[in-house]
């Protein structure tokens, strides 16, 4: 699952969310809309929770900040590696 990051669940929340909003769009009862509301909210924190982790893990390796922090460790490391020989 790590080889590929955390795509698949990401898209599979999502539509979960999509689904979910439709449901919502089609009911009247305020009890059943209050429990569609607190689904929501759950998909919506775990969606933020898995693109952070994704980010974290270093999701999009193309990203220009993911290669930035790497070649800025690269230099620190070389820089170390001078200094203590």
């Amino acid at each position: 699952m790590l080889e590929t990051g955390l795509d698949s669940e990401i898209a599979m929340l999502r539509v979960a969310t999509r689904r979910v909003l439709e449901l919502s769009a089609e009911n009247d009862d305020i009890e059943t809309g209050i429990k569609l509301l607190s689904v929501l909210g759950a998909t919506s924190t775990r969606l933020a929770t898995l693109m952070r982790t994704q980010s974290l893990l270093g999701g999009n390796r193309e990203d220009d900040t993911y290669k930035a922090i790497v070649d800025a460790l690269k230099e620190v490391n070389k820089e170390l590696c001078q200094s203590n020989p």
